[in-house]
């Protein structure tokens, strides 16, 4: 099983503390495993004024709260926007294109983070 670590709890923030237990859920399914371990790099996101960064790995997940200037990727939005595509709830090109939410980066490892956090409603 994959290993999910905040770094520096001490800094750590609501977003990062959310991203991890969501992380947490989806990667504990055989599906959500695989998908995880198949992405690799940063993605940053940003609410409001609370940014954490979501590094994978091979073997470990690690967030970093703060804003992260080398991430692969950035999604940015609103808290309840972004709580509301994370939990399945919202289809996510719906807040893309009412600016609700903005996405920048690699668009291939936005679409993999977006599978991953459906894997436990595709399962």
């Amino acid at each position: 099983m994959m290993e999910i670590v905040v770094v520096d709890p001490a800094r750590a923030n609501l977003l990062g503390y959310f991203l991890r237990d969501l992380l947490q859920r989806r990667i504990s399914t055989p599906q959500g495993q695989q998908m995880a371990r198949k992405l690799r790099g940063a993605v940053a996101f940003v609410a409001g004024q609370m940014a954490a960064t979501v590094v994978f790995q091979a073997t470990r997940i690690e967030i970093v709260c703060g804003p992260a200037p080398k991430a692969s990727a950035r999604i940015q939005g609103d808290l309840n926007s972004l709580l509301e595509i994370a939990l399945g709830g919202a289809n996510y090109l719906k807040y893309i294109f009412n600016s609700k939410i903005k996405i920048g980066g690699d668009l291939r490892v936005l679409l993999k983070i977006v599978k991953l956090f459906q894997a436990e409603l595709l399962s």
